[in-house]
């Protein structure tokens, strides 16, 4: 699946999914970490926080699978 930059993370070329980069504190000692959040049309699909995208990216593909 090819992506576009975009301010807030990237997009898929058609727009439908989203990947948000986010800032969470880590459960470990607090410290901030980076983040991934898949949204579908608007509505997040993936675990609250995703530790790579590469993961956002195997959900959405995941998606489109269950589709055809």
């Amino acid at each position: 699946m090819k992506l576009k930059k975009t301010e807030k993370g990237y997009e898929s070329i058609g727009g439908r999914f989203q990947y948000i980069k986010c800032k969470v504190a880590s459960h470990r000692n607090g410290s901030w970490r980076n983040a991934w959040r898949l949204m579908d049309k608007d509505k997040q699909v993936s675990d609250d926080f995703e530790d790579k995208l590469e993961y956002c990216k195997d959900i959405a593909e995941g998606i489109l699978e269950d589709e055809i």
